[in-house]
């Protein structure tokens, strides 16, 4: 896979912003004038969801639409233009909002393009090391085609002490430029090799009869058995209930659970066993996922 290195100033802004709201307990460095700045964002995206997406899909697709826009007039053009109806007020307000929170960002970090790039060749480093070893393991694990084909890894302030996120609109992942690992048994480049194995799974199942679940949670969720194995398989990591685990929480692979549930590693694992020995396409076996997390939840 050939890799495009960035950093984003712009992303950087608003994934500060995101973490400000959604989860302020983990980011209490964020200072008061960027949690205001991203909050008044908040509201204001908050104007314009319709019946569908949700205010978290808007964020994200936020996220997606600011890795190829230039400036925060360009980003508020492009979003408003994939709603079908935007409210007026955010049609007016939204480019003012952005650019304000952008003005906050770069108040607060005036050496952003020098302290990204310090932090760009570590990770690049590492990557090269173990990381296309990784993801052709865990490809072949999933049994997704593997090919040369490209991606953006968009490196930005870490908030959470390490986080990811991917955009297969895009061909892009976000990635938290942290410089150690959060946790010894979790490597930042199987974090990132577990981000870019899911730039494939586009057009996953929404629906269960049973449940409804979001498509990037099941298939953050889904990739992780893979990404251990094909660790332990290096030499970096290990596969087992434990670290399975410390990667839904470290890697944050659900952001809907603030708490883990105690059967979930072991239920992912049990998954992953039986989607090894059956030959069915992977659409199918996270449906089958779907619904073994659905009836798991009722007994526990």
């Amino acid at each position: 896979m050939i890799l495009k290195w960035q950093a984003s100033e712009l992303l950087s802004c608003l994934h500060s912003a995101w973490c400000g709201v959604e989860w302020p307990q983990q980011a209490p460095q964020l200072s008061p004038e960027l949690r205001k700045a991203a909050h008044d964002l908040h509201a204001c995206l908050s104007k314009s969801i319709q019946a569908e997406p949700s205010i978290g899909d808007n964020w994200r697709l936020l996220h997606a639409l600011a890795a190829e826009s230039k400036d925060p007039g360009d980003l508020a053009e492009r979003y408003l233009q994939l709603l079908a109806s935007p409210h007026n007020c955010t049609a007016d307000s939204l480019p003012g909002t952005l650019q304000r929170l952008l003005e906050v960002f770069q108040d607060g970090a005036p050496r952003f393009n020098e302290e990204m790039s310090l932090r760009t060749g570590p990770m690049r480093q590492q990557w090269e090391a173990y990381g296309l070893g990784l993801l052709n393991l865990i490809r072949r694990s999933l049994r997704l085609e593997l090919g040369d084909d490209a991606a953006s890894v968009f490196l930005v302030q870490p908030v959470l002490g390490g986080y990811g996120q991917v955009y297969p609109e895009t061909r892009s992942i976000l990635l938290e430029a942290v410089l150690t690992n959060r946790d010894p048994m979790l490597p930042e480049t199987l974090r990132m090799a577990w981000l870019l194995s899911q730039l494939r799974m586009v057009g996953m199942p929404l629906n269960s009869s049973e449940t409804t679940v979001d498509a990037n949670r099941v298939r953050s969720l889904a990739t992780i058995p893979a990404a251990l194995q094909a660790g332990a398989d290096l030499g970096i990591a290990e596969y087992s209930v434990a670290a399975c685990g410390a990667s839904i929480a470290v890697w944050q692979a659900d952001l809907h659970m603030h708490q883990i549930p105690d059967w979930l590693p072991q239920c992912l694992l049990d998954w992953w066993d039986g989607y090894q020995s059956q030959a069915i396409p992977w659409e199918d076996a996270c449906q089958e996922l779907v619904g073994l997390m659905a009836r798991q939840k009722k007994v526990g």
